[in-house]
């Protein structure tokens, strides 16, 4: 599962219904002003979390009434309308995609500062979730394809808490949207408890 984690915000980042591919997911950020789409997966105490961020123009200094529409469809493009091939992810993105993560997962060595740190973090915790790396084991590529990655995808978003976090003047159709649209109809969520920091 967690390289199938690591595997799925990229997927998602290569083409959704209505931008198919990344020529026209970058023509589109280039119509929004240049917004900014980023996505990844990272480790934070013994959960893996996929990010996807999406920084854009503060909608009160244009007079675009429907940038903030436009801003929030893409958006949702990528989260929840992936684009799809026979009811699951496109063959050729799968392949490719694999092949990306391979190759970042072996340049991990060549850091030897971070890698010291994630090798050192794997013995100590074996066994625990906190010991799982980021981006996953090459090992499990194999067995991931279009079909199961894309069954996946619909389980992290019917069944994984999500958080949203919002920078910026206050906007009621931003918060309005978020309220009203994006996360119903979900399924049983799975229970996480929060680690308490406490400064000593």
């Amino acid at each position: 599962e967690v390289t199938k984690n690591a595997l799925l915000p990229v997927v998602l980042r290569r083409g959704t219904e209505k931008f198919q591919d990344n020529l026209t997911i970058h023509r589109q950020l280039e119509k929004l002003y240049g917004a900014k789409l980023a996505v990844g997966v990272l480790v934070r105490g013994n959960k893996q979390v996929i990010r996807i961020s999406l920084e854009f123009v503060d909608s009160k200094y244009l007079e675009d009434e429907s940038y903030i529409e436009e801003i929030l469809d893409m958006l949702n493009q990528v989260v929840f309308k992936p684009h799809r091939v026979d009811g699951h992810f496109k063959d050729e993105i799968i392949k490719n995609e694999k092949k990306n993560l391979k190759k970042r997962i072996e340049a991990k060595i060549n850091d030897k500062r971070d890698y010291a740190i994630e090798r050192a973090i794997e013995i100590m915790c074996e066994g625990d979730s906190f010991s799982l790396p980021n981006l996953g084991y090459i090992e499990d590529l194999e067995d991931i394809d279009s079909g199961n990655l894309y069954e996946h995808y619909l389980d992290v978003l019917a069944t994984s808490p999500m958080e949203i976090f919002y920078t910026g003047s206050k906007n009621q159709a931003i918060e309005d949207y978020f309220k009203n649209k994006t996360f119903k109809n979900r399924g049983q969520l799975l229970e996480f408890t929060r680690e308490n920091v406490s400064e000593k």
